[in-house]
């Protein structure tokens, strides 16, 4: 995705425009927003390099074969009903925690939208979070991640792998 210009517009609308001076493909374009909207979601209060490391999480699954083939599928992933997500049954919790994606910090958004370009433009990697496919708050304790090798701690995020008898 070769992306040179990114303009937003209606912020205090609600409405977001893409546009660029490639014209990436709607998929390029819906993949960047969904990866930023997760960045922003799930990791905006954490220095640069968690928040970072929360996208670069979100690309290794959509590389992984054993999850969606696309940006948005993966951080959309969850248990459904009549196509509206089940509180608390998604991948990511901001999909699915009952509150409206409603984006209010417009200097957090740009910066999730830069790193978002950043992680899926490029092949940047985090020493230590290498092949990361799960993260979790340092607020819980989740069962799933006893079945993953344990990798980092970074900011209030611990990641995880797969253990390589389960890829």
């Amino acid at each position: 995705m070769k992306i040179k210009t990114l303009l937003i517009r209606g912020f205090l609308t609600g409405c977001f425009c893409l546009g660029t001076t490639d014209s990436p493909s709607v998929a390029e374009a819906a993949d960047l927003f969904c990866m930023a909207e997760a960045i922003y979601f799930e990791s905006r209060g954490e220095a640069d390099i968690g928040q970072l490391a929360v996208g670069i999480t979100i690309k290794n699954r959509f590389k992984h074969p054993k999850y969606p083939a696309s940006i948005c599928g993966v951080v959309r992933q969850g248990k459904y009903s009549k196509g509206v997500p089940l509180r608390d049954k998604c991948q990511f919790s901001y999909w699915c925690d009952g509150r409206p994606e409603k984006i209010e910090d417009h200097e957090a958004w740009t910066k999730a939208l830069d790193f978002a370009k950043l992680i899926l433009d490029t092949t940047l990697e985090i020493s230590g979070l290498e092949n990361v496919t799960h993260y979790h708050s340092n607020k819980v304790q989740p069962r799933w991640s006893r079945k993953l090798t344990y990798k980092k701690t970074v900011g209030r995020h611990l990641f995880y792998a797969k253990k390589r008898s389960g890829l």
